[in-house]
């Protein structure tokens, strides 16, 4: 990840995620414990270099796509959920939410909402869910009506992407209702 973009960065995250899903269902004959240990120790290791990774705009998109979905993954255990949110600075929850808010990769869009979402699993009340959905809003990027009121749908499935995709859809209806043009760059 910390090499100059080529088709050996993608193939290495891609193997890695893939042998990260392939403990999901227990092909291997692992444990819930051991794929959990598995996880945990990838995420003490790359945790907060696959976030930063996955947060980084100048990095291509598809290496960002799979640095993200191994993040989800890794994130699936409560030690790794804490310990990046430890970590985790508001700068860095708002360039999460402008991948959401500002950016053009529906695909990046879907990851960013399912990390924002995977990291609330613990949360239980419902201000406390709402404080989190909007600690990730960035600041002064932008003024659109009714963005504080509006929560990132929390949860996961089909039910999940169908709530995330109208959340976006609200956004971007508001952006070009207020004439706000998106950045070429991203």
């Amino acid at each position: 990840m910390c090499a100059e973009p080529c088709p050996a960065q993608n193939e290495g995250l891609f193997r890695l995620l893939d042998a990260v899903e392939s403990l999901k269902g227990g092909d291997l004959g692992t444990s819930d414990s051991a794929r959990a240990r598995y996880k945990n120790a990838l995420g003490e290791s790359l945790a907060d270099l696959l976030f930063k990774f996955f947060i980084h705009s100048k990095k291509q998109s598809l290496s960002r796509r799979w640095s993200g979905l191994l993040l989800f993954e890794i994130l699936e255990t409560k030690e790794n959920r804490k310990r990046l949110e430890d970590c985790l600075q508001p700068i860095q929850r708002q360039e999460v939410g402008k991948i959401i808010v500002q950016g053009l990769d529906k695909i990046l869009k879907l990851v960013a909402g399912r990390l924002i979402s995977q990291l609330a699993t613990d949360i239980t009340s419902e201000g406390a869910l709402k404080d989190h959905s909007l600690s990730f809003i960035p600041n002064g990027v932008f003024d659109l009506p009714n963005v504080n009121e509006m929560v990132l749908p929390i949860g996961g499935g089909t039910q999940w992407e169908c709530q995330f995709s109208e959340y976006v859809a609200i956004l971007e209806a508001q952006r070009e209702q207020a004439g706000l043009r998106y950045d070429i760059r991203d």
